[in-house]
């Protein structure tokens, strides 16, 4: 039998154990030394316990050597000249120049394949990098002015137009005042249904305010991010932090030297190019709504490890169907990539590609990567299954090589009339919306981009991913069209006439001044040309 000790409580002990209280005495010489002791004992407390506990949670945190930071990726926004010294200074402002080491990689933004800037991607420090760019746009909303007014909310419009538009009014507003508009106004949209989601209802927001949160609101953090700010927390001593002061100090410079005239000439074009690309990010701040059905719909085909775990390269691949092409037939599909001289590509004249001629880029990106990396392809298409099916039947050695991530939608909801503004799709346009929101953040994940440049969802989808990596990432264009040309343009003709990063970022020929050319349904806009020549005419 077990039996159960009885604890001695306090009135068990006879008071005869009890020690005979002894008074203190009142002599200077003992009340000295009893607050001696007292104080002596306090400052233990507060010295080296805390130090203690201060080591306990600082434990799980980097050792210093890993919290050293890339002053390349720190400081890459406003540095005049990035590389080779003096040799920059020669090229054109839309030149964008990487390095890794000794190895220089040259892009100019006109054009339309960089994917040998692969070779300077610093996959080293890739978590910090990411990790920088948070903090940056961090830092740019902390110091920016916050305007009430909210950006005009245009319902009628694809959203890749409109979040595109609504970036190139940001950058024009920030660079001259360092002020940004609180986010989107809750109007009725045709593409976003908010009675569909009670995460909206429930919060009561309309339009787009149902997909993105405020731009001053804290910004939406996937596994990417998260995985990086884990290794580098630098957000958690964001104020005091001299790497803090180094980019605000950076950011700054950028924007003075942008206002200041012929200084913004001398501006990179990367450092340009990121700014840009980080305030599109801080529009796109996806609600609830938007994490939820993307990871709902997201699906993966991925190869067993043979025990090792090679590094991973992630390739964003943008296959236009559908409306692209006029919902072309396939056999009608071009068998090659359009070139910068190829026509504009105006409604009506658009073209659609076989799967073959992505398959010839992203076999040479898999060249580039070698063995060492296992390739994930983020695939953004209309048609994901069937492009699959195709890819696994006519592609195999691609397909079996590589993991492939992909939003499973189905195809009925992509056929539809016309283009996707017109009233008769009007059941479909919700489910377009979301698809669309959800295949920009599909794309946002890329560190190499295979897709359309010409496509305003496509430039953003590009933007995106940079801005979430803080690097250039190297692409290839399928459509004869660079990222600083539009889709209705001959980017090889209107190539003389983007002289500027400024340029080449926010032209669009519906904000131009002048009335669009009589022949634009024949040759494609000509509004850059005119615009460029009527400003010469001006100043002569």
């Amino acid at each position: 039998m077990i039996r159960k000790r009885k604890e001695k409580t306090f009135s068990d002990v006879p008071k005869a154990q009890f020690p005979k209280e002894r008074k203190l005495r009142n002599n200077p010489k003992h009340i000295f030394l009893f607050f001696a002791v007292i104080g002596i004992c306090i400052t233990v407390c507060l010295i080296i316990f805390p130090a203690k506990i201060l080591r306990q949670e600082l434990a799980w945190l980097p050792d210093k050597k890993t919290l050293d930071f890339d002053e390349n990726l720190v400081l890459q926004l406003s540095r005049t000249v990035p590389h080779k010294g003096e040799e920059s200074l020669s090229k054109p402002p839309t030149h964008v120049i990487t390095s890794l080491g000794e190895k220089i990689c040259e892009c100019d933004l006109v054009s339309i394949n960089c994917l040998d800037s692969f070779h300077c991607i610093n996959f080293d420090h890739l978590s910090q990098s990411i990790a920088l760019g948070v903090l940056t746009r961090k830092i740019m909303k902390t110091s920016s002015q916050f305007l009430k007014k909210r950006s005009q909310s245009i319902g009628g419009h694809p959203i890749g137009k409109v979040l595109q538009f609504t970036t190139i009014s940001a950058w024009k507003r920030w660079v001259v005042s360092d002020k940004l508009m609180i986010g989107f106004r809750g109007g009725k949209d045709i593409f976003i249904n908010e009675t569909y989601y009670p995460f909206c209802q429930k919060h009561g927001l309309k339009g787009k305010r149902c997909f993105f949160k405020d731009v001053n609101a804290f910004e939406d953090l996937d596994w990417l991010e998260t995985e990086a700010l884990g290794k580098y927390p630098i957000l958690d001593d964001f104020i005091d932090s001299p790497i803090t002061s180094s980019i605000a100090k950076d950011l700054k410079t950028f924007r003075s030297a942008s206002i200041s005239g012929g200084a913004s000439k001398q501006l990179p074009a990367l450092g340009n190019l990121l700014a840009f690309s980080h305030l599109s990010r801080m529009i796109f701040n996806r609600q609830e709504v938007v994490r939820d059905f993307y990871e709902q719909k997201l699906e993966s085909i991925t190869r067993k490890q043979d025990g090792s775990t090679p590094e991973t390269l992630r390739v964003g691949l943008h296959i236009r169907r559908a409306d692209a092409c006029e919902h072309a037939k396939e056999e009608s599909y071009e068998l090659h990539k359009s070139n910068l001289l190829s026509p504009a590509q105006v409604s009506g004249k658009r073209l659609c590609y076989a799967t073959s001629v992505y398959m010839k880029e992203l076999s040479y990106v898999r060249g580039l990567a070698g063995d060492k990396r296992q390739i994930d392809v983020y695939l953004s298409t209309d048609y994901a299954g069937s492009v699959l099916a195709e890819i696994k039947s006519e592609f195999s050695d691609l397909y079996e090589g590589m993991n492939w991530h992909f939003l499973n939608y189905s195809r009925d909801i992509f056929d539809y009339q016309e283009v996707i503004e017109d009233p008769l799709n009007k059941e479909k346009q919700r489910v377009l919306g979301e698809t669309a929101v959800a295949d920009l953040w599909h794309l946002s994940h890329s560190q190499v981009f295979i897709g359309h440049l010409g496509s305003r969802f496509g430039k953003l989808g590009w933007l995106l991913a940079m801005a979430r990596h803080n690097i250039f990432v190297p692409f290839a264009s399928i459509d004869g069209h660079s990222f600083c040309c539009e889709v209705d343009e001959n980017c090889g003709k209107v190539k003389p006439y983007i002289t500027s990063m400024e340029n080449c970022m926010t032209f669009t020929h519906q904000a131009s001044s002048l009335n669009l050319n009589e022949d634009y349904w024949e040759i494609g806009s000509t509004s850059r040309i005119q615009e460029a020549k009527a400003n010469a005419n001006g100043n002569s």
